[in-house]
């Protein structure tokens, strides 16, 4: 009889520790999602502090906790050109883009990275992906319309 209650025992032990085993993989797999959005945050208030470089680092770290979220590679695009690097930024909007193509703020940022580089011909396609998906942001309007100006096509702007 005590070995009976041993052995009842011992296995509500043992479903107590599976329990808890995938409780703790449930909960690794919840908290990598929320460091993402956590190193964002932290890269954001680095971003405003003007401590591009360690924006950046804070910015990767997101990457790797969740490498399909476009926030990461649109923060790291937005330090880089603040660092003067708009090259290195496109590379991260494009990626930025391509995780969430029908984001029209991704289109238009990146659309004002290529003005800084004056390759207008690649700001109007990007304003006018941008102008698709949201036809009612003014300020994306307006800066297509210098894009068309200074490309040389006035009377489409």
């Amino acid at each position: 009889m005590a070995r009976r209650r041993r052995q009842k025992i011992q296995s509500k032990r043992n479903r107590s520790n599976l329990t808890h085993k995938s409780r703790m993989q449930t909960n690794t797999k919840i908290h990598s999602g929320r460091d993402s959005g956590t190193y964002i945050t932290q890269g954001m208030r680095f971003l405003y502090d003007d401590k591009l470089e360690l924006a950046i680092e804070y910015f990767e770290k997101a990457i790797i906790a969740n490498p399909e979220d476009a926030r990461s590679y649109s923060c790291i695009g937005a330090a880089l050109e603040h660092l003067g690097r708009p090259g290195e930024a496109i590379n991260h909007f494009k990626r930025a883009i391509k995780l969430d193509s029908q984001n029209a703020d991704l289109h238009a940022e990146m659309g004002a990275v290529f003005w800084d580089l004056g390759k207008h011909r690649d700001v109007i396609d990007c304003f006018n992906r941008a102008v698709e998906l949201n036809p009612t942001n003014l300020s994306v309007r307006s800066s297509m319309g210098m894009a068309l100006f200074m490309s040389g096509r006035h009377k489409e702007a």
